[in-house]
């Protein structure tokens, strides 16, 4: 389990390094600048420029480097420009926006581990200036948050010892972001927070309860992360993902874990809904929903915040344990959370005042089939029906099914059908010509053949049909608790 977390992982991370460095370089930040209010920020500025205490020198030196920055000429850009980091800080914003397209580029050219490093570091020390000097701390730590992870992870040998010192930078880097940009964090920037945060307890930097702690953090702004930014959908849940792989490859979260550290605390404290949370997620991970602390924990988390997910989850239990009543109860408030009605009720008439409601037409129909299949094995077959044709007007996938069931509840019907027919053999197969059309409605072709053996014979028809006005084709009302009518056919 935890190989295929870590190769899925790694398949897919070599692209990620790619796509979030691409991301944040999509636009640049709009917004005026915050110039510092240091001494260099003040010193021969005219029009948004402080050309410092050279102005000749350092506007040569930006039409070098510009000119030479246009053309590619990286080895002509490349000393002018530095000239004016090192000269003029505070010149214009422009100067670290070129920068970082400069080394960038010249890092890509790299042939040497050292030339590597080298540009690395001058694109961390562009982005601490910038900040430095212009300000826009949380647009520039999106930046910051593409490129960490992937300049710092393999430095250092191949020791722990070697790696302590720039893992640990790693994860302080990826803190800062965290703490400046909270909920506003880039999917990118909290999987390589996570990913730092498993390096941190690698080197025994960082205990079990504290990775678990950052990982209640990071799954919670996840999860806020899907919810706003729809767009990227995908991208945060590919995140959610990678941040649980990062914790099971260095925790192993097995239900044994779960029973041993967390029993106590879901027993006695119900209101203790991150916790209880986790423990579904993992114990479904590693299939022990049958054990007893699971539908606590569900029962926990759904007293606090109902959904149609959670009731789902005890109705499932309540009917593995044979608990029907309960089971009933629950499918009925699952249907109602998302978004359906019982009996002609919805949320507001069934208690849920103030719950949120998410519409979901397939837990509607799954809830709709379970309370039709309970009242279909109690012989309440009108009931079953009005349920199996809701379950197939919500979704699509269930109405094979439900067209069958219906089908089968005629067929089983044919005897209780059989009063004041006057031993008419049309009338008496009635149910059967209805469950074809039922079964045909499925695509039922087993069903089809079943219902069709039953059908009247032709020399019921021919004998019976001018006594009573019927004859093959000819519109047949089915009486009896099915109702309507069918056609006359033969098999």
């Amino acid at each position: 389990m935890k190989a295929k977390l870590l190769l899925l992982f790694f398949l897919f991370g070599m692209n990620f390094l790619a796509t979030a460095q691409e991301e944040e370089e999509e636009e640049e930040e709009t917004t005026t600048e915050e110039v510092s209010k240091e001494e260099a920020c003040s010193i021969g500025c005219e029009n948004g420029w402080c050309w410092g205490e050279d102005p000749k020198t350092a506007k040569e030196k930006n039409v070098i480097y510009t000119d030479a920055l246009d053309m590619k000429d990286y080895a002509t850009a490349k000393p002018a420009l530095e000239w004016l980091l090192e000269n003029t800080p505070c010149l214009n914003k422009s100067i670290y926006i070129h920068g970082e397209t400069l080394y960038k580029a010249l890092l890509k050219k790299a042939k040497t581990d050292e030339d590597k490093l080298m540009y690395q570091d001058k694109i961390f020390e562009l982005f601490e200036n910038r900040i430095k000097y212009f300000g826009q701390k949380k647009f520039v730590y999106r930046k910051l948050g593409a490129v960490t992870f992937a300049y710092l992870v393999n430095r250092g040998d191949n020791t722990l010892e070697g790696k302590t010192p720039h893992w640990t930078r790693m994860f302080n880097i990826y803190k800062d972001i965290l703490d400046t940009q909270g909920t506003e964090v880039s999917y990118y920037s909290l999987r390589y927070f996570f990913l730092s945060a498993g390096r941190m307890h690698k080197i025994k930097k960082m205990t079990d309860e504290e990775l678990l702690e950052w990982y209640d953090k990071a799954m919670e702004l996840a999860e806020t992360g899907k919810i706003k930014g729809t767009k990227k959908r995908d991208k945060w849940e590919d995140t959610a993902n990678a941040i649980e792989a990062t914790l099971l490859e260095r925790i192993d979260i097995n239900c044994d874990f779960v029973r041993k550290n967390w029993s106590e605390e879901i027993k006695t404290n119900p209101k203790n809904v991150k916790l209880s949370k986790k423990a579904i997620r993992f114990m479904i991970k590693d299939t022990c929903t049958t054990d007893p602390l699971f539908i606590v924990a569900v029962e926990n988390v759904y007293h606090e915040e109902k959904s149609p997910a959670m009731a789902k989850l005890i109705a499932q239990w309540a009917s593995r344990n044979e608990d029907p009543a309960k089971a009933k109860k629950f499918y009925k408030e699952m249907i109602i959370l998302a978004g359906g009605e019982i009996d002609g009720k919805g949320a507001e008439d069934g208690g849920f005042e103030g719950v949120d409601i998410e519409e979901d037409l397939a837990l509607q129909a799954e809830g709709y089939m379970y309370l039709a299949k309970m009242l279909d094995k109690n012989g309440k077959f009108s009931n079953a029906r009005e349920y199996y044709l809701k379950a197939a007007s919500k979704n699509p996938e269930e109405a094979k099914d439900a067209y069958s069931k219906i089908g089968n509840m005629y067929m089983r019907s044919w005897k209780m059908c059989l009063k004041n027919t006057g031993g008419n053999p049309i009338q008496d197969k009635a149910p059967y010509l209805a469950a074809y059309d039922m079964f045909v409605k499925a695509g039922d072709g087993s069903g089809q053949a079943r219902a069709k053996a039953q059908f009247p014979t032709k020399e019921d028809v021919f004998t019976w049909g001018p006594k009573v006005g019927l004859s093959e084709g000819s519109s047949i009302s089915i009486g009896c608790w099915i109702g309507g009518s069918t056609t006359v056919r033969t098999r």
